[in-house]
């Protein structure tokens, strides 16, 4: 083949070109004149046809890449919109080689995997575009539920960590991430949600119960302030109408027994007592109990004038109490206080006449009063009872010594 004609051939080439390109076509030769011609007839090898997403995005010229994506996004949600998933899938898959750092690709990538039930294959997907934006909401939910389903609570909840840190008025996923925590045995991390969520419902005795619960473990003295919390809030009786009074009054007296409890932990043995009698107050038909137990917290506590006087209130909460008054009586009659000691004992005898131990305190009563025949009649009453009838006969022995065999001689020896 010729030059000339060779050249004629480019030059169509070249013109068609331009035209494509939008630049009107500036040729002599008409290309209809030419006879048909093929590029192996001009001896030049034949090319593979070169599609825009066959090249690597860095071998693309700005506007080449910017129409990428653009064809590539919009392809992809209109296969999305006709529920062409397939389709889709491919369209984004090409849509993250031209934004691999954008977190929207990888999400639908995710998305359909996720809906497809391929979980495995969404995993990577979601994670990606949580890589680009850890807040992204739909994603981090997404990978949530794929960790549920995976029994993995420890990645389930940096999920739901992203998700409030996005969404920190969520108080759904809050308690779902508080009580997560909980689970898995992480209480300083549960007690933090708690407390969250607490200061936005201060009401919530379930959620004030359950900080006080957790602190115990480790702060005391939280713990308490929790429990105070509570009965200055939701477990004021003041607040309460007459259908849900019986209900607090039972929640606040097991408030207060394990406010009790946690003063007793915590070497707090004067709020423990003081607690004692609050709840005496707050309880009065079982009083007697309450002061039952402040004794006995004294008594090992040394605390002689709070022993003496927990004493006195148990006796006069429970007046048939015959052991607490056998106790107050004695106390009284060490002291000095006859008038007393006394009273103490005719209460007692009135609720058991023959009471043993009453009877041997009443015979001591009389002696100090100087009257030993009635003291001793006393005693000898008291020694019906086996497990006083030794104490009683010293008592006995104390006031009327015994007699020798000397003395039982010269008695019976001057009788006659």
């Amino acid at each position: 083949m010729s030059a000339p004609y060779l050249r004629q051939i480019l030059n169509v080439i070249c013109a068609a070109s331009i035209y494509q390109c939008g630049a009107p076509a500036q040729t002599t030769l008409h290309p209809a004149a030419l006879p048909p011609q093929t590029l192996e007839s001009v001896g030049v090898a034949a090319e593979p046809e070169i599609e825009i997403a066959d090249l690597a995005p860095a071998a693309l010229n700005p506007s080449a890449l910017a129409d990428s994506i653009r064809k590539y996004r919009f392809m992809s949600h209109e296969a999305w919109d006709k529920g062409e998933v397939d389709s889709a899938l491919g369209y984004f898959q090409h849509y993250v080689k031209y934004r691999p750092a954008e977190a929207y690709g990888h999400y639908y990538i995710g998305r359909i995997h996720f809906e497809k039930r391929d979980y495995e294959a969404a995993k990577p997907a979601l994670l990606a575009a949580i890589a680009q934006d850890s807040l992204h909401i739909n994603a981090n939910l997404m990978l949530k539920s794929i960790y549920d389903t995976d029994d993995k609570p420890n990645s389930a909840a940096r999920c739901l960590e992203r998700l409030l840190l996005a969404k920190p008025e969520d108080v759904k996923k809050r308690r779902e991430l508080a009580d997560s925590y909980r689970q898995q045995g992480n209480i300083r991390l549960a007690l933090s949600h708690y407390r969250h969520l607490a200061e936005a419902d201060s009401n919530s005795i379930e959620l004030l119960e359950l900080l006080a619960v957790l602190n115990e473990d480790v702060d005391l003295s939280k713990a308490l302030r929790w429990r105070r919390r509570m009965l200055r809030g939701p477990l004021a009786l003041s607040s309460a109408n007459a259908e849900t009074r019986g209900a607090l009054r039972a929640q606040r007296l097991e408030t207060m027994e394990s406010m009790f409890n946690l003063q007793r932990q915590a070497g707090r043995h004067e709020l423990a007592f003081a607690t004692m009698s609050d709840l005496a107050t707050e309880d009065p038909a079982n009083r007697g109990s309450y002061y039952s137990r402040q004794v006995e917290m004294a008594s090992a506590l040394g605390w002689d004038k709070r022993w003496i006087q927990a004493l006195e209130r148990l006796v006069e909460a429970d007046p048939g109490d015959v052991q607490s008054l056998c106790l107050l009586a004695e106390w009284y009659l060490n002291q000095g206080d006859a008038e007393r000691t006394r009273k103490c004992l005719e209460q007692g005898l009135q609720v058991s006449a023959d009471d043993a131990h009453l009877l041997v305190l009443r015979g001591d009563l009389l002696v100090v009063e100087g009257q030993e025949e009635e003291a001793i009649a006393a005693y000898e009453r008291a020694m019906s009872d086996p497990l006083w009838r030794d104490t009683a006969q010293q008592r006995i022995w104390q006031v009327r010594p015994p007699e020798t065999d000397e003395e039982k001689a010269k008695r019976e020896f001057f009788g006659r």
